[in-house]
């Protein structure tokens, strides 16, 4: 498991395919978190995959699962993603 007490910089994109309800989500995102100590500059680098699955009405329920492949200099791990909300 990833742990990270530092501060970094994270970019991700993300596009929505489908119809009017139903998407598909697929993004990247990429990672760099920097904790100096006084022995070195250590930093952890990380992109994350993820295809995910949205239903969101046009005014209403916004539903989303996304299983998100991480591959970090740390460690390789896969957590899953849940949202709920409401879209207006």
């Amino acid at each position: 498991m990833i742990n990270i007490d530092a501060w970094g910089v994270v970019v991700e994109s993300s596009v929505l395919f489908g119809g009017v309800k139903h998407f598909l989500e697929p993004g990247i995102m990429d990672a760099y978190f920097f904790e100096p100590t006084e022995e070195s500059d250590e930093a952890v680098k990380a992109v994350t995959l993820k295809i995910g699955y949205r239903y969101q009405a046009p005014r209403g329920l916004l539903f989303r699962v996304a299983p998100n492949f991480i591959f970090s200099t740390e460690d390789n791990t896969v957590f899953a993603a849940l949202s709920i909300g409401y879209s207006f």
